[in-house]
């Protein structure tokens, strides 16, 4: 909306009452952000491989750019377009050693990438200049396996990842390590194994953090947790781990964590986590913006009563000191191959609504040839009712990454990557904040299906681990992209 206003050689005139009013819309509405641009557009890597299994955080967003992290063939592809979703640089870093990256910006407004190397399974962290793309430092820190979460917090950064043990049955197993790395050159300021008090922990228990959100003077994580000892249901159950850690010190402010299993009350089948994908975590606020506990989301396989293997999107939302509210898995009537990507509390309905991001394999009404679509759904926060699901379907992709605009109230950005061969390209959907807002080409319908929740809480004690970081050359060269707009 603009505002017209003509000017003249008569003595100006006190306003009217109307006129003020008016006046005073015009500044309400031209302080309002402006629409989120929707767009869906494909971008083509010539001769690249795009990994297609992605982590959590590939995405993030400034009031006037987005960045994409992705992995291919050949290193760390890195690009930045604007709001439109029109390339403004497009880089390739490293080589093929770097994989699996995870995004977020610094506090200086730049970026930082991790990532773990093939050749020597470091994890890897670099600071990248917003603007231009350059390298300001780039450091690996031995030790840590992978890194699957960075976390800002003030002039501290704080990698969240994994180590490998290997039991004396020969097993490998993972457990959590924490690194917080100053900003400004990549130092370490603390460095922090996070283990359970058990004494065979080391020999049968397995740890995997994989997503994270902060609050005050914390940042509390979410993964998987694989208790081979004392779970009754057998060494192969999974549960759903609530970890808080100080941001300063590393350490676990209450000594335990909470694991979640769930199970159906319709049947005897136990829901587990052992789909290849992860768990996603999100902070929720009240409507007076007081902290109101975490909503969880991931993907859970079990039996059908055709002794297929399903899989079904699943959110558990617990209490600021981790005590379950509700647990709801979300089925579908077109298929039984659902995925939990993304959560967000959408802050457009007031602190009432979350939106969780999926996707759904061999969809019988998808448009393409891979029966693969995608799609958001609404969720009433107070009992995890479903509002309904708009659903995206995007030929031969699958959306897997999720971000929220910067300010909160422009939509969503999705990144897809290729399920199949030649894996050279990979797209971006922008949607609107308030139904998904794209042209969505049917309100998806769902099968709810209560959980019952075991709350165990379990002992955690914070180890100090030595880790010297160590310079890791991180060359860049301009990776041209060919970009398409794609067909809704």
């Amino acid at each position: 909306m603009k505002t017209l206003i003509s000017s003249t050689s008569e003595p100006a005139k006190l306003p009217t009452p109307i006129a003020l009013l008016t006046a005073v819309i015009a500044v309400l509405l031209a302080s309002l952000p402006a629409c989120a641009a929707k767009f869906h557009k494909k971008y083509l890597d010539s001769g690249g491989f795009i990994s297609n299994t992605q982590l959590k955080s590939q995405l993030a967003a400034t009031t006037n750019a987005f960045f994409t992290a992705l992995d291919n063939g050949d290193g760390l592809l890195l690009v930045r377009t604007d709001l439109d979703g029109n390339v403004v640089w497009s880089h390739q870093y490293g080589d093929y050693r770097i994989k699996a990256p995870t995004l977020t910006l610094s506090n200086d407004g730049n970026l930082i990438a991790v990532a773990w190397s093939l050749g020597d399974l470091d994890a890897i962290a670099a600071k990248i200049n917003a603007t231009t793309g350059d390298v300001v430092w780039s450091q690996r820190y031995p030790g840590m396996n992978e890194a699957f979460t960075v976390t800002r917090r003030g002039s501290k950064l704080i990698l969240m990842g994994e180590k490998t043990y290997l039991n004396p049955l020969g097993d490998y197993l993972v457990k959590p390590i924490g690194i917080a790395i100053r900003e400004s050159d990549g130092t370490v300021a603390w460095a922090k194994e996070y283990q359970e008090g058990t004494l065979d922990y080391l020999e049968n228990f397995n740890h995997r953090i994989e997503s994270a959100t902060v609050n005050p003077g914390t940042v509390t994580y979410t993964g998987r947790f694989y208790d081979a000892a004392l779970d009754p249901h057998g060494p192969d159950r999974r549960r759903i781990s609530l970890l808080t850690i100080d941001a300063n010190t590393g350490l676990v402010p209450i000594n335990a964590m909470h694991t979640y299993d769930l199970e159906l009350t319709a049947n005897d089948y136990a829901i587990e986590t052992d789909s290849p994908f992860p768990w996603d975590i999100t902070r929720i606020k009240d409507a007076q913006g007081n902290d109101d506990g975490f909503a969880l989301a991931g993907t859970y396989s079990h039996s059908d009563t055709y002794t297929f293997t399903a899989t079904d999107p699943v959110v558990l939302r617990v209490d600021s000191n981790g005590t379950p509210l509700w647990a709801m898995l979300y089925g579908s009537t077109n298929t039984f191959k659902g995925f939990g990507r993304s959560i967000r509390q959408n802050v457009y309905f007031n602190a009432g609504r979350l939106d969780l991001y999926t996707t759904w394999d061999q969809y019988t009404h998808a448009i393409d040839a891979s029966s693969t679509v995608s799609g958001i759904i609404r969720i009433q926060e107070v009992d995890g009712l479903p509002v309904g699901m708009a659903v995206y379907d995007a030929p031969d992709a699958d959306f897997s990454g999720l971000c929220m605009t910067a300010d909160g109230t422009g939509g969503y950005l999705a990144v897809a990557a290729e399920p199949v061969s030649p894996y050279s390209s990979f797209e971006l959907i922008r949607v609107g904040q308030i139904g998904g807002g794209v042209d969505c080409y049917v309100d998806h319908p769902l099968e709810l299906e209560e959980l019952i929740v075991d709350d165990d809480v379990v002992e955690i004690v914070p180890l100090d681990v030595d880790v010297e970081p160590r310079e890791f050359p991180l060359t860049w060269v301009d990776r041209p992209l060919t970009v398409t707009e794609c067909d809704e």
